[in-house]
């Protein structure tokens, strides 16, 4: 049980560090971004 709950917690730790990740590129990109931002 305590293993599950150490799994469960290390998901969410990488989980939360690529969606960081991801909006950090986003945020970095601003050429790729401003375009997004055109197209929409």
């Amino acid at each position: 049980m305590i293993d599950d709950d150490l799994y469960h917690m290390d998901l969410k730790v990488k989980g939360f560090k690529n969606a960081i990740k991801c909006w950090w590129r986003i945020f970095t990109n601003k050429p790729h971004h401003g375009s997004f931002e055109k197209s929409l």
